[in-house]
């Protein structure tokens, strides 16, 4: 018997998620971080959909992952070193966090590109 598939989900992802759920994650444990679901309600209250986000965030509140020292300063330091890519707080810290579960950092943004354990889909 195989692994589960473990699959972190940063905010873009997320978004279009919301907008069409999809199937290619069946199987698959989903999991996001904190920064990511504040990222999320936030863009969806900007766009007057407070009810949504209100959903959003029930549905993906137990999936969330906080941030502990250590991935605060692993983030810290992946930022420091690739500051070229311009990564966001958020999807640095998620990154780590994707690594620590052995997860795939599912992302749009191609600054991750090369790095282990990231699958950059379309926007």
């Amino acid at each position: 018997m195989g692994q589960r598939l473990i699959l972190f989900l940063d905010t873009p992802v997320l978004l279009r998620r919301l907008a069409q759920p999809s199937t290619a994650e069946s199987g698959a444990d989903v999991q996001t971080g904190l920064l990511n679901l504040y990222e999320l309600v936030h863009l969806l209250i900007r766009q007057g959909k407070g009810k949504l986000a209100e959903e959003a965030y029930d549905r993906l509140s137990g999936v969330a992952q906080g941030l502990t020292r250590p991935r605060i300063f692993e983030a810290s330091r992946l930022r420091a070193r690739l500051h070229d890519r311009g990564l966001s707080y958020a999807d640095a810290a998620g990154y780590v966090t994707a690594r620590e579960l052995g997860a795939v950092f599912v992302t749009t943004d191609r600054g991750f590109a090369g790095l282990p354990g990231v699958k950059i889909v379309p926007m």
